[in-house]
């Protein structure tokens, strides 16, 4: 009945379908559901585009190999947990994000959970590791663990009196059927297994006390111990595939599994829920809530010893519903059996509550690693890269990340928004003749999430200790946030250096650098496909480049070669980007920086049809031609709001290309404008917050270099401003003046302020430093508030 009433939803939608009906009824019924199936959860455009190309086909077999193949490629695009999120609201991605950073915190509040994690999936710690595990001693080197042969084969236990000695163990009979193992002579039964000694708490299993005494496993060196937990690439092997691999019923089963206990307690699920909050911004009532999150276990109550303990004893082994469990939940299968979820001690609403940040910190060593690893490979499956641990990312930190909603959705939303990208290249949507450097849905996006920070920023609030309030919205639109502001910040940088450089005698150079054909989908003039496209994408293409550029500069400074300017990236008309630089350099120096730059670009495929004509392009600016920076006005312009410039040469309206240039550089995380040499950007913009002379007398401040340089900066003169830094060859090093920071003190406790996921205290700009003493410009304490 379920089914015949689900086949009459599907053809009802169907038959509402103007993309898909058409061609539906040019095909028979097994065909139609398999173009259902298979297209349904598209945008129309990817459906009609797809529908058009395969019904072009010749035969019905080639047709639907191209549906499959097509909607397969497309599919790929993401990992299977998000597959059905190809086309979805930002509320949705918000949803998805708290589910996995819920799921990553019940694991990581619950050391019962860790337990469980720890007994029940039989994978060591670093699995993945490039070191093996405990190098120096292996554990029956010249037998695997875990596979077919089983730890300790040849020497049994409780050597004295062999276990089944008749009947060899995992042969012909297998253990715990007809014949049981130990069934009359228990193992160890005069000493107890880690009676007095609690498992995975202070004193780790197989330490002190350890199981087979008379051959020890792993005495002297413990688990992982020497082995960090940050080396191990994350790879899909079959050791992965017990967490890795994906499953429809992986969220639900794996979750009531770990957490079963808590399906139980409705205030956990209420405080849970409460945690995650969908701004993108910091939720200031974060903090609160966290500490607020009960995580339903008391660290000290003795039932989680007696409990882990009897898990790890041999009172299970003459279970067969427990082996049973154990060897499933060891299989390649993400589905867990329900009934190990009894082996889970129950928590108790009632018990002390601690905050989840708190927990994780007061976790073991040993415990933080399970978890961060199983976590790890969890975030994994989302093809999201997993954090390592470093100097400055401790252990704690990133679990902490991971049970983040806000770090879950920052990741989940540009998985998807590159997803969608990367289909509408794949289908050569983005293209001069249809939607031009970006996709639809991709600036449709970019402008959504403008208008939702706009409104975020007017409903916050900044106060200071003097009651002065601003919103955040007034504050943005008075610094580079404002594009404004930003685009007039640029020119007058380039038109200061076009100053000096007319100073100091040196050459103006305007240099566009192009990607090899390789990375370009369609041809510029037609729209066409481009057949030498091998499927890379914008931000590879931009690798590629920021790779040559590092070879380029490398050999600069071997040659002694400093120029000086400006670099823009800008989309090509199908989304690849290109390099537009302007530099500055001494005139005896031109030519060989010409042809540095000249080897690199051609460095790949330089022998390609028209490679050396369009990938490197040099134009030495005339002085009474034009301008130098007006060379470079047009691209600062164009990348940034457009205004004033008309159409672009493919005939569109500039206003409108600028806001497709700003969703693919969000899209694609590409740095649009970077300064090359000169001084420091930061410190003239502290410099500008000072709106008084620093001195008492005229001769005092005209013998000063920081007055010097605050006039400047005051009044926009960058070639005055570089000047007093030192000039153009100074070291950043060695320049006079730089950024003074001190530690973020709250005034009304006198607590210095740690960052949330790694405790490290935190240092904020709070003036300049110049000549052994410090100037204060930032004078006031702001917090935020919401309206």
């Amino acid at each position: 009945m379920n089914s015949f009433r689900e086949k009459i939803i599907v053809k009802a939608m169907n038959d509402n379908d103007d993309i898909l009906s058409p061609y539906l009824s040019r095909v028979d019924k097994a065909d139609a559901r398999f173009i259902t199936a298979k297209l349904s959860t598209f945008s129309n455009l990817i459906k009609s585009t797809i529908l058009k190309e395969a019904f072009d086909k010749p035969t019905a077999y080639t047709r639907n190999r191209h549906i499959l193949d097509t909607s397969t490629t497309l599919y790929k695009l993401l990992p299977k947990k998000l597959a059905h999120m190809f086309f979805c609201f930002d509320d949705d991605i918000n949803i998805k994000a708290k589910e996995c950073a819920d799921y990553c915190r019940r694991i990581a509040i619950d050391p019962k959970a860790i337990n469980f994690i720890r007994l029940h999936h039989n994978i060591p710690v670093n699995a993945f590791s490039d070191a093996p595990i405990n190098e120096d001693v292996p554990v029956n080197e010249d037998v695997p663990v875990n596979e077919d042969v089983p730890v300790n084969e040849d020497v049994p236990v409780n050597e004295d009196v062999p276990v089944n000695e008749d009947v060899p163990v995992n042969e012909d009979v297998p253990v715990n059927e007809d014949v049981p193992v130990n069934e009359d002579v228990p193992v160890n039964e005069d000493v107890p297994v880690n009676e007095d000694v609690p498992v995975n708490e202070d004193v780790p299993v197989n330490e002190d006390v350890p199981v087979n005494e008379d051959v020890p496993v792993y005495e002297d060196v413990p688990v992982n111990e020497d082995v960090p937990v940050n080396e191990y690439p994350v790879v899909d092997t079959e050791s992965n595939r017990v967490i890795t691999e994906t499953s429809p019923e992986f969220d639900r089963t794996i979750t009531e599994t770990i957490s079963g206990s808590d399906q139980a307690n409705p205030e956990f699920d209420r405080t849970i829920s409460e945690t995650s909050s969908g701004s993108d911004l910091a939720n200031p009532e974060f903090d609160r809530t966290i500490s607020e999150t009960c995580s339903g276990i008391d660290l000290a109550n003795p039932e989680l010893d007696r409990t882990s303990s009897e898990m790890s004893s041999g009172s299970g082994l003459a279970n067969p519903e427990f082996d049973r469990t154990i060897s499933e939940s060891s299989s390649g299968s993400d589905l867990v059996n329900p009934e190990s979820n009894r082996m889970i001690p129950e928590t108790n609403p009632e018990t002390d509550r601690v905050s989840s940040v708190t927990s994780i910190g007061e976790l073991t060593t040993g415990k933080q690693k399970i978890a961060y690893e199983y976590l790890s490979r969890y975030v994994a499956t989302f093809n999201i890269q997993p954090i390592k641990p470093s100097k400055a990312t401790q252990l704690s930190g990133c679990i902490k990340r991971y049970t983040d909603n806000r770090w879950w959705l920052r990741k989940i939303r540009k998985l998807i928004t590159q997803a969608n990208e990367k289909a509408a290249i794949h289908l050569n949507f983005v293209n001069s003749k249809r939607q031009v450097y970006a996709s639809n849905i991709t600036t449709k996006n970019r402008i959504a999430q403008r208008l939702r920070n706009d409104e975020l920023m007017s409903s916050s609030f900044i106060i200071n200790e003097l009651g002065q309030r601003y919103s955040l919205k007034e504050v943005s639109d008075l610094n580079v946030s404002n594009p404004k502001i930003r685009k007039d910040e640029l020119i007058c940088r380039a038109r200061g250096f076009e100053n000096l450089a007319k100073e100091e005698g040196h050459e103006a150079l305007f240099i566009t650098v192009t990607c090899p054909s390789k990375y370009h989908r369609a041809f510029s003039k037609s729209g066409a496909p481009n057949p030498k496209w091998q499927g890379l994408m914008p931000d590879e293409a931009n690798k590629y480049l920021n790779h040559q550029w590092k070879k380029t500069r490398a050999e600069f400074n071997r040659q002694n070669i400093n120029p000086y300017g400006f670099r823009v990236v800008e989309p090509q008309h199908d989304g690849t980007p290109h390099w537009h630089m302007l530099f500055f350099i001494e005139g005896e120096k031109l030519e060989a920086m010409q042809s540095i730059i000249r080897h690199y670009a051609l460095e790949v495929d330089g022998d390609e049809k028209g490679a050396l004509e369009n990938r490197c392009d040099f134009k030495k600016i005339d002085p009474a031609k034009g301008s130098a920076t007006g060379y470079i006005l047009k691209y600062i312009v164009k990348n940034i709001d457009g205004e004033g410039l008309g159409e672009d040469k493919f005939g569109n309206d500039s206003l409108l290309v600028a806001q497709r240039i700003d969703a693919w550089a969000s899209c694609w995380c590409i740095r649009q404008f970077q300064q090359i040499g000169g001084a420091s950007v930061s410190v003239w913009r502290e410099l500008r917050r000072i709106r008084i002379k620093l001195f008492a007398t005229d001769t005092e401040n005209q013998n000063s270099v920081l007055e010097q340089a605050r006039f400047a900066a005051d009044n926009s003169d960058w070639q005055g401003y570089t000047t007093a830094m030192g000039g153009i060859s100074t070291k950043l090093k060695d320049r006079p003046i730089k950024l003074h920071y001190e530690l973020n003190v709250d005034e009304e406790t006198g607590e210095c302020l740690q960052s949330y996921y790694d405790g490290e205290l935190i240092t904020k700009v709070k003036g300049l430093w110049f000549a052994g003493r410090t100037i204060v410009t930032r004078l006031y304490q702001w917090r935020i508030e919401k309206a």
